[in-house]
């Protein structure tokens, strides 16, 4: 019952397919996400769930704790809450996620560096099912209660969406 409650208030909170409209008209990034949070007056997290449950486009949001924890030999290391892939993701890229985020890698810098109201940023190459080595963009987001990570493959070409320049002060 509690995932149908939180289904109902989702689907309240973004007017059914609104929000999915509307960012057709964005580019893909975290600060668009702030842009929809503000717009639907919603938390940044639960817009981009909702954004990547409902995006034709491939992408992935991850949720780690924001605060490390620390190996007995003093390394930090992140804890994984969930992952969520768009389905348009899913079919097309194959990523290992584990519980534990640890030093030496592109997504643990994405992760150790997100500060409050901050995104950090990266483009890494991912490879699809196909062996093709795919330019991605990863954004963190560290929103004081979570550490969300967006990741979409890099677009081709320059596109007509609108781009939102950084969001300061959102929460």
């Amino acid at each position: 019952m509690e995932m149908e409650a939180n289904l109902g208030a989702s689907l309240i909170r973004f007017q059914m397919d609104r929000l999915t409209r509307e960012s057709r008209d964005l580019h893909a990034s975290m600060d668009s996400i702030c842009y929809l949070a503000g717009r639907f007056d919603a938390s940044i997290h639960a817009t981009l769930r909702r954004y990547v449950e409902d995006q034709d486009d491939s992408c992935i949001m991850a949720v780690f704790n924001p605060e490390p924890g620390v190996t007995t030999a003093g390394e930090p290391y992140y804890l994984l809450r969930y992952y969520l892939c768009s389905p348009g993701y899913d079919g097309r890229f194959s990523i290992m996620w584990h519980d534990t985020l640890c030093p030496g890698g592109w997504l643990f810098n994405i992760v150790n560096n997100a500060q409050p109201n901050k995104p950090s940023y990266d483009e890494p190459s991912l490879v699809d099912y196909s062996g093709n080595a795919v330019p991605h963009i990863v954004h963190g987001f560290h929103n004081r209660y979570d550490i969300l990570v967006f990741i979409h493959p890099k677009p081709k070409k320059t596109s007509k969406r609108q781009a939102i320049f950084h969001m300061t002060n959102v929460m």
